[in-house]
């Protein structure tokens, strides 16, 4: 995709938006691809008998708070492709 706008584009179309600012087709799909399907939303999950919990999610930047025994934390984190992406938070 060399561009995204009808407006200014190196031929007379674009996959994404027309001359206007309309989402095309491909623009709507695009949407929803990227913030329907390929977006970690609100990512639960119960810790075990050994205080750990998996959570499947996107590489990204995120938000993530921990209740323990009354009490609640939040880091921001990053997870990236490469890495073992293991987090620990202790709750004081």
């Amino acid at each position: 995709m060399w561009g995204f706008w009808d407006g200014h584009n190196y031929k007379a179309y674009s996959p994404i938006y027309d001359s206007d600012w309309n989402l095309k087709p491909a623009g709507e799909a695009y949407v929803d691809l990227v913030y329907n399907k390929w977006w970690t939303k609100d990512a639960k999950a119960n810790t075990g008998a050994d205080g750990s919990a998996t959570i499947r999610g996107f590489c990204g930047d995120y938000d993530v708070t921990v209740t323990a025994n009354g009490k609640t934390t939040t880091k921001m984190v990053a997870f990236h492709k490469g890495y073992d992406n293991v987090l620990e938070i202790t709750v004081e």
